[in-house]
């Protein structure tokens, strides 16, 4: 019986393992911009998923999903506690931004574009570690917002209203800024005539 279950708990870590390994090395990747401590961290995560054998038998995919994200979570938060001048902790994914440029992609477009992810870019440095987390698991991550809620311990409602509210804050700056972008130029042609 005890050895059934050894097998049964091994088979289950080497689905979730091989599953989930990839993705979860580079979300903890992307945060702490150092190999090594990616690598240790997704492998004390497993290691600890190996551990609790009970989560994998109560949970199903998605649930062990939302709990592997949210260990790495809080473990990339400890080790950036503890080093914080030795490792670069990023707060956004710089992958949002890293658009392949198009080759019919004229110069005007992609000042236009550069400056978009600029401001963007700038318009985050002023969200919390949450709000940047919630951003990047949902845009680049692709989680549900179920997953989210898990990860964030947060209700899925709370998630949601967040997610939309940041949204529209985003939407509003890039509408403000090209507004007075063409206010500027308008100004600009209107001195040139006279």
């Amino acid at each position: 019986m005890v050895e059934k279950n050894v097998k049964q708990r091994n088979k289950m870590f080497e689905k979730y393992y091989a599953s989930f390994k990839k993705d979860l090395y580079w979300y903890v990747r992307r945060r702490i911009n150092n190999d090594e401590y990616a690598e240790d961290i997704t492998a004390d995560v497993f290691l600890k998923l190996f551990e609790n054998s009970e989560i994998m038998r109560k949970r199903d995919d998605n649930g062990i999903k939302a709990w592997l994200y949210t260990v790495a979570r809080n473990r990339i938060i400890d080790e950036f506690r503890k080093k914080r001048n030795n490792m670069e902790v990023a707060g956004v994914h710089e992958d949002l931004f890293d658009f392949t440029p198009n080759n019919e992609e004229s110069h005007v477009s992609k000042e236009i574009r550069d400056e978009k992810i600029a401001l963007v870019k700038d318009l985050l440095t002023g969200f919390t570690e949450e709000e940047k987390e919630l951003l990047n698991l949902r845009l680049y991550e692709e989680f549900s917002f179920n997953e989210i809620a898990q990860v964030l311990e947060k209700s899925e409602g709370a998630v949601k209203m967040k997610y939309y509210r940041l949204l529209e804050t985003v939407q509003e700056q890039l509408n403000y800024t090209e507004k007075q972008k063409l206010d500027s130029k308008s100004k600009n042609l209107k001195e040139e005539k006279e």
